[in-house]
């Protein structure tokens, strides 16, 4: 009798947490809707458009680090050559590359040593030398000792003599307007802070010129899994997140901030596992405790084509680093959790990280086992294993369709018959075996949380968009 209600109540426990998680992601999708309209009515503004075509919108700095990129570099920098934006400048930071970069960097725009003349605001590694293009007046290259991603990108706003800057990836391309759809938010959005984007898979895209030819859905199998993820992460996932403060996190490889609210936070952390969600959630963190009103923006329209890993081992490495961060920011900000100083930060953001992100891998983890050994000891219930498969699989698998629908009535991004039907091909088995590995990589992640390897950072192979 005590067993038979034990069981009842894990099953009633395992449909409810599923359930009011699933809920908050479809009011978070909701949320969403107007949030799209509004930026619609917003774009199609004339007076918006003619004022972004002007000489009065905010001048933008483009932070590219590379280390060892030799062979995509070029791409990323002819990518930004084609931004549609009168005021931006770009710097590339040469973060101890054992490769060619510097040297392909030099004969392809004609770098010439110019003095320092920039202050050290943000501690990095020791910059070796600054170089100018003779071809191109707003290309700046630092040559720096390794220091990893964000010292690299520490060095790049310690040089930013603009207002805002942009952090982006040496293997990513930006669309042509990406700096005017991002700078809309900066002129119709007081004390803005923060704007973030949407990233694409660029794999088997073709890029020519750094700028994507044809689209294309990944040949491979972890690559092309990968494509719903992304879709239904920055559309349902972020959204809506403008009505609830902004979005926790703004994507390291794809996010414009304002230089001097990143100083007044001390830039880039380092020795962390993603240093994205670290510096969004410190930001939050920052301007409730100064009592500074703010805001932090997610744009659907801005896109960049960016190369995502490939092969098992890397996606996985990745996935593992991912599920670290959510573990690293609620563990050294749990002192926020709950906290009235902290407003929305303290009350939403991290129970949402905690409960959310952080313990649902884990109970869905939990859930797979408990309902295999209920089957192998002949106690399972199935009418509540039905529940759970439709809350927990078919709902998400609902909601990717959603954030499909929304994708192409809006931006098309994917214009092949073709590529849609494969698109919704890989929506209706991702919950096939790849979402348990997903589940898998993730409680990996947890283990190695607790490991020296914490804040370990995958370097994927490149294949340069065209897959193998």
């Amino acid at each position: 009798m005590l067993a038979a209600q034990a069981y009842l109540w894990i099953d009633s426990g395992l449909v409810t947490y599923f359930l009011l998680l699933n809920g908050f992601y479809a009011f978070v999708l909701l949320l969403g809707f107007p949030v799209l309209y509004r930026r619609f009515q917003e774009i199609g503004s004339e007076e918006l458009t003619s004022l972004l075509s002007t000489d009065h919108v905010p001048p933008i700095t483009v932070i590219i680090p590379a280390h060892n990129e030799e062979k995509i570099i070029h791409e990323a920098i002819s990518s930004v050559f084609h931004l549609e934006y009168p005021h931006f400048s770009l710097i590339v930071i040469n973060d101890g590359s054992t490769d060619d970069t510097l040297n392909e960097l030099k004969k392809k725009y004609e770098l010439i040593q110019v003095p320092p003349a920039f202050p050290d605001i943000l501690k990095t590694q020791p910059v070796k030398a600054y170089y100018r293009s003779k071809k191109h007046p707003n290309l700046m290259v630092i040559d720096k000792e390794l220091g990893g991603q964000e010292d690299a990108q520490n060095a790049g706003i310690n040089a930013c003599t603009s207002p805002y800057f942009i952090t982006t990836d040496a293997d990513a391309i930006m669309e042509p307007d990406v700096l005017r759809l991002l700078s809309l938010s900066l002129v119709t959005r007081h004390n803005t802070i923060g704007v973030g984007g949407a990233l694409r898979l660029a794999n088997n895209c073709t890029v020519e010129d750094g700028v994507v030819k044809e689209v294309r859905l990944p040949s491979t199998y972890f690559t092309a899994m990968q494509v719903p993820e992304y879709l239904r992460g920055f559309f349902f996932g972020r959204l809506g997140w403008n009505i609830l403060g902004g979005p926790f996190v703004l994507c390291g490889a794809f996010a414009l901030h304002e230089k001097q609210a990143v100083i007044e936070i001390g830039g880039y952390g380092h020795q962390v596992p993603a240093a994205d969600i670290d510096l969004t959630l410190r930001l939050h963190g920052k301007m409730h405790e100064l009592k500074r009103p703010y805001n932090i923006q997610y744009v659907p329209d801005a896109t960049i084509w960016t190369e995502v890993p490939q092969g098992y081992r890397d996606l996985s490495l990745q996935r593992q680093r991912w599920y670290c961060s959510i573990m690293d920011v609620v563990s050294k900000y749990k002192y926020m959790i709950f906290n009235p100083k902290y407003g929305r930060l303290g009350f939403l953001y991290l129970p949402y990280l905690l409960f959310g992100e952080g313990l649902g891998p884990l109970i869905e983890a939990f859930a797979y086992g408990y309902f295999l050994w209920c089957f192998i000891f002949g106690v399972l219930n199935l009418p509540f294993f039905i529940m759970f498969v439709l809350i927990s699989l078919g709902y998400s698998t609902l909601l990717t369709f959603i954030s499909l629908g929304m994708e192409q009535t809006t931006f098309k991004k994917y214009v092949s018959i073709k590529e849609v039907l494969k698109l919704v091909g890989l929506i209706l088995i991702e919950n096939l075996g790849y979402r348990q590995l997903s589940v898998y990589w993730r409680m990996r992640g947890f283990i190695r949380y607790f490991t020296k390897h914490r804040y370990y950072r995958e370097h994927p192979e490149r294949h340069v968009y065209k897959e193998k």
